[in-house]
């Protein structure tokens, strides 16, 4: 499980300020193309310095094709962390209920990889059908 505190002892920054990391250094899961040249190790070492992407943009010099990657993204990669989301009572026999829809919008958005991991996060909430019990023939 990787968590607020795991990401602070693999990279040694604040375990909420792995979106920010993740921008800097890109994620390819994400399709995040990070900013040239920057990987893990100078990623985390950014945000060591400036605290977050509003210190990098503020403090350090950036190419304006940076500058405005790192705009962008703050406002398509931030993820929400106040939205009220109540579950809803019992559960689906299926996930997703219109999968063809929801692919479509996947690669409208290009989100295929994205969709995918999620498809397989929810399929596992379904319940479970129980087989139908197999018959034996004469020749078992």
């Amino acid at each position: 499980m990787i968590d607020e505190t795991e990401i602070t002892r693999r990279y040694a920054i604040p375990g909420r300020r792995y979106a920010d990391f993740a921008i800097l250094r890109g994620d390819p899961s994400d399709g995040l193309p990070g900013l040239r040249g920057v990987g893990a190790v100078t990623a985390a070492a950014m945000i060591r310095r400036h605290g977050d992407i509003a210190g990098v943009l503020r403090d350090r010099p950036l190419s304006p094709a940076d500058r405005e990657y790192l705009q962008a993204a703050l406002t398509v990669v931030r993820p929400v962390d106040d939205l009220p989301v109540t579950l809803p009572s019992g559960r689906r026999d299926a996930y997703p209920t219109n999968e063809s829809a929801l692919r479509s919008l996947a690669a409208h958005h290009q989100a295929d990889d994205s969709v995918d991991r999620l498809l397989r996060a929810v399929t596992r909430l379904a319940p479970r059908r129980p087989r139908p019990p197999r018959m034996l023939s004469t020749a078992d």
